[in-house]
């Protein structure tokens, strides 16, 4: 089994690498609450101090984080992933992010002979720790092949949309729909209230 890096532990992604942890892939972690990371450090994974260390001792990471500006500070800060990154690394973030970053990203990881994929999650109503997620994942087609067994792991469905950031768009625009019937709903019963 692939070791596997994994930043950002919060109820998205600690849900997340416990399921790879059950799936019998050796884990390292990192997050910036030591909280987050005792759940799965009690289940054999390995904490680690930074992102760049992450990236320097696994050749698969994984993100799961708040928003663009944890996912930048993450991927290309002075400690992020990219100062560990290297030839044959592959970084998927599952972040509901930003296309343009995504693709900045990438821009910034080629040079040092690492691919990058984005993979935002739909998480359905049994949720994650029932792997009840779709995942929307984007980039090079082979570097989907390859990291699709570990996406298998944690998601009931993948689902590849195709060049790097259509996963984003996708998953964002599903965010829009999702929250305009919310909108709506709440509307109508005020209207027949």
């Amino acid at each position: 089994m692939e070791t596997i890096g994994f930043v950002g532990l919060g109820t998205v992604g600690g849900a997340t690498a416990i399921n790879l942890q059950q799936a019998g892939h050796l884990i390292k972690v990192h997050d910036i609450r030591p909280a987050a990371v005792r759940p799965l450090v009690e289940h054999g994974a390995e904490p680690l101090g930074s992102p760049a260390e992450i990236a320097r001792q696994c050749r698969i990471v994984f993100t799961s984080l708040p928003g663009p500006r944890e996912v930048e500070e993450v991927a290309l800060g002075a400690n992020g992933l990219l100062p560990g990154v290297h030839d044959g690394s592959v970084y998927a973030d599952l972040s509901s992010s930003s296309v343009e970053l995504i693709r900045r990203i990438e821009r910034a990881f080629l040079p040092r002979g690492a691919r990058v994929m984005d993979a935002p999650l739909i998480i359905g109503k049994d949720g994650i720790a029932n792997k009840s997620v779709q995942v929307l994942a984007s980039g090079p087609a082979a570097v989907y092949q390859e990291v699709k067994p570990i996406l298998d792991a944690f998601s009931d469905t993948v689902v590849y949309t195709g060049e790097l950031g259509t996963g984003t768009v996708i998953k964002l625009a599903h965010n829009l729909v999702r929250r305009g019937i919310g909108l709506a709903i709440g509307e109508g019963i005020v209207l027949g209230a």
